[in-house]
């Protein structure tokens, strides 16, 4: 080695007391070696730091066993390494994504090949691999959900995500080349190792499971009930425009097609609104324990919406790449499959819950008439949030933000074309009750 590289000093403060004075989160996820998140970081440093913790939604990489994705990505993108001048001083509270799922490992599989076959069908202990994760970001609890008590803030961490599997559906069972979140590959039909088993969820939260029943004691708990102020981060969130909003988040409902003599030719797979686990079973916990401010990730764009009980859903997740808004003000619409599957189950605008996303209280994006969009998802653009909490938090609010709020939320976009303009805010609105 002919030379050595050395970061700067960094200092870990004590956790802070119940009553802090002042707390400052920083809110992201989904980073995914997107290129302009190292000068995004520094700007969010620039603009809010210092931090007193991050709050991560999940999808630190794109390939989790991948090291470099990690540490020393040549594209300068690297996860660690875009977050040098946050993370040393900083502890992070992190949740799982799709993309700390690295799949089966074998001998001669590709990485990604290895990523791309995560399965629920296990010849060992790694059919759903999170080794990498777990290592790096291990739990308080042991569990890949858990609940921390930070400044006062009553923090949720929930284990809400699926496999990635593409939106491919081919009528014809013949046709199936591949496997996607809709069927199976038709040379995979007689190999149950083979098959993907569609976009499959990595921890149960449905009614009755082990997640679902911690998350209901902790709602009832003193350490919730009490707390300053009640955060929950999950990757999946119940409330999105985003194209990962659908299929909806139920487990998979095997359909099996078979010939005239009954031999199997195909095989679909189904995701009923009906047993949408997050809008079925999880959102009614939260409104009925009114937490304040729900953080999600997945979709790769910024929007959030407010639910009658006054719970905020916000998503935060545009890192430098995006995969659009699917809302009546862009136009755009999901992909849905034919007639063969459940397609009127699928939502192609809009939220799913039935939620009006909510346009930036102070510099909107601009659609092409000049009408205020209640999104932001364009490439080259960044977004990160700021969650304030302080004695006078609510001082100073705009409109439709709560003068009387415990926390602030403020939510900052950075340009990479003008990468020497500092982060903006465009969004603030407050949560919790002073």
């Amino acid at each position: 080695m002919s030379g050595a590289a050395a970061s700067r000093v960094a200092r870990l403060s004590a956790a802070p007391p119940a009553d802090a004075p002042l707390l400052r989160l920083l809110l992201t996820s989904d980073h995914q070696l997107g290129a302009p998140v190292p000068v995004a970081m520094r700007h969010a440093s620039e603009a809010a730091g210092p931090f007193d913790a991050v709050l991560y939604a999940g999808d630190f990489v794109n390939v989790p066993d991948r090291a470099s994705e990690w540490f020393d990505d040549a594209r300068g993108s690297a996860f660690f390494p875009s977050m040098r001048d946050i993370l040393p001083s900083t502890p992070i509270f992190s949740v799982v994504g799709n993309h700390e799922v690295q799949g089966r490992r074998e001998p001669g599989r590709t990485l990604s090949e290895s990523f791309e076959g995560a399965s629920p069908v296990r010849v060992s202990d790694d059919g759903l691999s999170l080794s990498n994760y777990e290592t790096l970001f291990p739990s308080p609890s042991g569990s890949r959900f858990y609940a921390v008590t930070f400044g006062g803030v009553r923090i949720v961490a929930l284990s809400a995500t699926r496999v990635w599997r593409s939106d491919r559906a081919d009528d014809d069972p013949a046709a199936r080349l591949v496997s996607s979140r809709y069927q199976e590959a038709a040379h995979a039909l007689e190999d149950p190792l083979a098959q993907r088993y569609g976009s499959h969820i990595v921890d149960d939260l449905q009614a009755g499971s082990p997640q679902y029943e911690w998350l209901r004691r902790e709602l009832a708990s003193p350490a919730f009930t009490e707390a300053r102020l009640r955060v929950v981060v999950m990757h999946e969130s119940p409330h999105s425009i985003g194209v990962n909003a659908m299929p909806h988040f139920a487990h998979p409902v095997r359909l099996e097609e078979r010939d005239g003599l009954g031999e199997l030719t195909g095989v679909r797979y189904d995701y009923p609104s009906a047993e949408s686990i997050l809008l079925r079973d999880i959102a009614p916990l939260f409104e009925a324990a009114r937490v304040d401010l729900v953080i999600g990730g997945h979709s790769h764009l910024w929007s959030r919406f407010a639910s009658a009980a006054g719970v905020q859903y916000l998503e935060t997740s545009h890192a430098g790449s995006t995969h659009g808004a699917f809302d009546q003000s862009s136009g755009r619409r999901r992909t849905r499959p034919s007639f063969r599957w459940n397609a009127h189950d699928a939502v192609a605008q809009g939220d799913a819950g039935g939620l009006d996303p909510i346009v930036p209280t102070r510099a909107p994006r601009l659609g092409a008439a000049g009408e205020p969009l209640p999104y932001v998802a364009e490439p080259g653009l960044s977004v990160f949030s700021v969650l304030t909490v302080s004695a006078g938090a609510g001082a100073g609010a705009g409109a439709g933000e709560k003068a009387d709020a415990a926390a602030v939320v403020e939510s900052y976009l950075y340009d990479a074309r003008t990468p020497e303009v500092p982060a903006q805010v465009f969004d603030a609105f407050g949560v919790g009750e002073a």
